[in-house]
């Protein structure tokens, strides 16, 4: 486990959700080859979608920077920033965002789908922490990270097929102060096209604080 962590209250300038949050850096296990992640060091930024404050119930939501010279299939693809959020639920196959109440055993789905050799996936994660105070703090969670570290356990799915596992990342340990530059939904490698509907691209507005 690596011990430099960062912590930062910024995001994306003019972002409109996930304005706050915690970065620490981590490290990321391989499992398969079905998308283009390699074993590495990885930065994870939680936050809480809406900024509800201290230990209040929101939407989570964890994003993983994929350097691309540690982790991509080939260094000169680019990084791929990651973003998921979760809890979320699907009615008549719209996605419906639900708060979560602690930051343990929270499920994660990303923001759109991508598409790879030909194949269109959608990655799906489970964020497990160490033990925190009750609810959803901020404060709470950088606490418990600098005792215990966290995990987020990726999948990935093809429509009307199980889900295979990607990997594993775990991060933790004790915060510094330290800017860390915004995360793009956008920011993809080389060799992956994101799929998106207009809910991703809401979304995808919002995050970089533009209008629809």
């Amino acid at each position: 486990m690596r011990d430099t962590m960062s912590r930062t209250s910024t995001a994306t300038p003019g972002a409109l959700l996930h304005r706050s949050g915690l970065v620490v850096r981590g490290d990321a296990v391989s499992e398969s080859d079905h998308l283009p992640v390699r074993s590495g060091p990885v930065t994870v930024r939680l936050s809480k979608a809406l900024g509800s404050p201290g230990p209040m119930p929101d939407v989570v939501g964890v994003a993983v920077r994929f350097p691309p010279a540690t982790v991509l299939v080939g260094a000169d693809s680019g990084g791929w920033d990651l973003m998921m959020s979760g809890p979320e639920h699907r009615i008549a196959g719209l996605p419906v965002m639900r708060p979560a109440f602690r930051w343990n055993a929270v499920p994660l789905t990303a923001h759109g789908r991508f598409q790879y050799r030909g194949r269109t996936w959608r990655v799906f994660g489970e964020l497990l922490t160490p033990p925190t105070g009750s609810g959803l703090d901020l404060e709470d969670l950088s606490r418990g990270l600098a005792r215990a570290p966290g995990v987020v356990a990726l999948t990935a799915g093809l429509d009307g097929q199980p889900r295979v596992p990607l990997g594993t990342i775990e991060f933790g340990g004790e915060p510094v102060a330290e800017q860390f530059a915004g995360f793009d939904p956008m920011s993809v490698p080389d060799d992956v096209r994101p799929v998106r509907g207009w809910w991703d691209d809401l979304r995808h507005a919002a995050y970089r604080g533009r209008n629809g």
